[in-house]
């Protein structure tokens, strides 16, 4: 087997394994011929949007285990320095920290007052600086959200697309909708 054919097989277990066996078979057929063309983010991002389609109660009854048991862990590394992650945050809410987080970062960037480093770094330090309670006057950060009338209607149950996270369900969609109606849209 070539190996562009094994890129992202991970992606297949990770996201089908929830469903039943005939929605995961017949998601895996669909998307298989194409797979050796798609990155392992593209494919990952197919997946979970058949997944939704396919059965969304599958994503809702997985997001509620996975917020139940959300966490902010650190972790010490053997060089000396330290990861922070957070598991199970509200995919809306942190995908706003995330574009603050980036304005910040591309605002100091280009500003020329960032102490070195590529704009990643000044992130991490960025990311640091907000949760030490710097940055309080900043703006907050702004979300892209694509997702159909209909589903914004309750018309049907496809997923939406929430900027550079990706697939959304349905219902998360809205719930972001109903939470930033004053948005700009």
């Amino acid at each position: 087997m070539p190996t562009s054919t094994l890129r992202g097989h991970g992606s297949f277990v990770e996201v089908l394994s929830a469903l039943e066996v005939s929605a995961a078979r017949r998601i895996a057929a669909s998307v298989l011929p194409v797979a050796p063309e798609k990155t392992t983010g593209q494919l990952r991002d197919m997946l979970r949007r058949k997944a939704l389609a396919a059965d969304p109660a599958y994503v809702t009854a997985r997001r509620k285990q996975a917020e139940a048991s959300r966490s902010v862990q650190l972790h010490a590394a053997d060089d000396g320095i330290a990861a922070l992650t957070a598991f199970g945050l509200d995919a809306a809410r942190a995908s706003a920290a995330f574009a603050r987080i980036g304005a910040i970062a591309r605002a100091r960037h280009a500003a020329g007052t960032a102490t070195g480093g590529t704009l990643e770094q000044i992130r991490a330090d960025v990311f640091l600086e907000l949760l030490e309670g710097k940055h309080s006057s900043a703006p907050a950060g702004v979300i892209q959200l694509e997702v159909s009338v209909e589903t914004l209607a309750g018309l049907n149950k496809n997923p939406g697309k929430l900027g550079s996270f990706g697939p959304v369900a349905a219902d998360i969609a809205r719930q972001i909708a109903r939470s930033h109606r004053d948005a700009q849209w």
